[in-house]
């Protein structure tokens, strides 16, 4: 006889194994289906490329120097820099630089949502294709353009930059990162591309054909405004493709205090757009039988890995408690095959990456890192700072 109080972990097991095969299968499509090939085409994009920035007067020179310097006509690519409630020197550096710098103050709405709702429809009369916008702690490839030049000319309407890391290799916390970075980027974003499927928006290296955000506006106002403009594009019908060759490199914070407050908000900004509208698009989709849209949104509000693997410890360690019965012994089975299988995922990702011994040793303090996420996520969701914006500190690193 099953007691009731077991009903709530078989549940909850259910739910992780559904994500823990979720996130395989387009870790299995990754290593078995080739590439998308996109068409190197002589016809080449005109660009807007939007750089928000708040007090970033150590970072912004070194961004617009490398924005400067890709590889692409620099009569067809404008630089604007969004100076947004700044008291340093973030506007007077990028004046020195070949850029157009547009300054706003609005002390009661601050944050890069409000500051690009209020910049994109002053850019409007300008002339262009597209609009890039970059962070302003990130430095491109050389051929950064060129390769959203020709995702837009195969015919894709939103585009997503593979995000990587600058710092992957400063101690073990970056390089852990750099594990979940390649997790995230290529199993399961060029998985779910190479499937023709939409991946969700990560706040830099975010291109759009201007006719989207002429149609649909911005409009994304919290701090999860990646998120919650993914989201909305999800619901009309928009999908955002993956771009592997489109390489951009942004700080990691080196410490977890130092990143304490940017997984605060990248935590806290999911939740609260899963809350409003996650599950209200999800049961629309199913409604309106839009298979598309029901696995789109599916994608949106799918735990992290972090998640999953402290929930599975979480459900083994009340199993354990409990004396072997038939109940107890089928959920320590349960825990222990997902345990396998996320460590699986893990393993795939190590060796997509080619792990070196180094990222290999750091991947001891993982359960460290879980420990401290844990905690981050419980805050998030408590709602404990979510309408606050709050810079993260970050050091200079130069490329090598």
């Amino acid at each position: 006889m099953i007691h009731l109080y077991w009903i709530p972990f078989y549940f909850l097991l259910g739910i992780i194994f559904i994500f823990v095969f979720y996130y395989l299968c387009f870790a299995i499509v990754y290593l078995l289906v080739p590439e998308k090939v996109i068409p190197r085409v002589a016809t080449r994009k005109t660009f807007m490329c939007v750089i928000p920035a708040h007090n970033e007067e150590k970072l912004i020179g070194r961004t617009l120097e490398h924005m400067l310097a890709v590889n692409y006509p620099r009569d067809l690519f404008q630089i604007v820099v969004v100076a947004d409630n700044c008291n340093d020197r973030t506007a007077a550096i990028a004046a020195d630089h070949d850029v157009l710098v547009m300054q706003r103050q609005d002390c009661k709405y601050r944050g890069k949502g409000y500051a690009l709702s209020w910049a994109l429809p002053r850019l409007a009369g300008y002339d262009y294709d597209a609009i890039l916008i970059i962070d302003a702690d990130t430095i491109v490839d050389r051929d950064y353009l060129l390769e959203m030049n020709y995702g837009l000319c195969a015919g894709n309407r939103v585009l997503q930059g593979y995000n990587n890391l600058l710092n992957r290799d400063d101690n073990y916390l970056t390089r852990l990162m750099h594990v979940t970075n390649v997790l995230k980027n290529l199993l399961f974003n060029e998985g779910r591309t190479r499937l023709g499927l939409s991946v969700s928006l990560m706040g830099t290296g975010m291109c759009f054909e201007k006719g989207v955000l002429k149609e649909y506006g911005w409009g994304a106002h919290s701090i999860g405004e990646d998120w919650e403009y993914f989201a909305k594009l999800t619901d009309h019908g928009v999908t955002v493709t993956f771009l592997l060759r489109a390489v951009a490199y942004s700080e990691e914070a080196t410490s977890l205090r130092q990143g304490f407050s940017q997984r605060l908000r990248w935590a806290g900004g999911k939740f609260d757009v899963i809350s409003r509208y996650g599950l209200h698009f999800l049961w629309r989709g199913i409604r309106e039988r839009n298979w598309w849209k029901v696995e789109t949104v599916l994608s949106l509000i799918a735990p992290p890995f972090s998640q999953l693997a402290y929930l599975n410890v979480l459900a083994a360690g009340v199993a354990l408690v409990y004396p072997a019965t038939g109940p107890a012994q089928a959920v320590r089975v349960m825990t222990v095959l997902l345990l396998g299988l996320q460590i699986a995922y893990f393993v795939i990702g190590l060796i997509v990456m080619r792990a070196s011994a180094r990222t290999m040793a750091s991947i001891i303090v993982s359960p460290y890192f879980l420990c401290w996420k844990l905690v981050v996520d419980l805050l998030a969701l408590a709602g404990y700072r979510r309408r606050d914006w709050v810079r993260t500190d970050r050091n200079i690193h130069n490329p090598q």
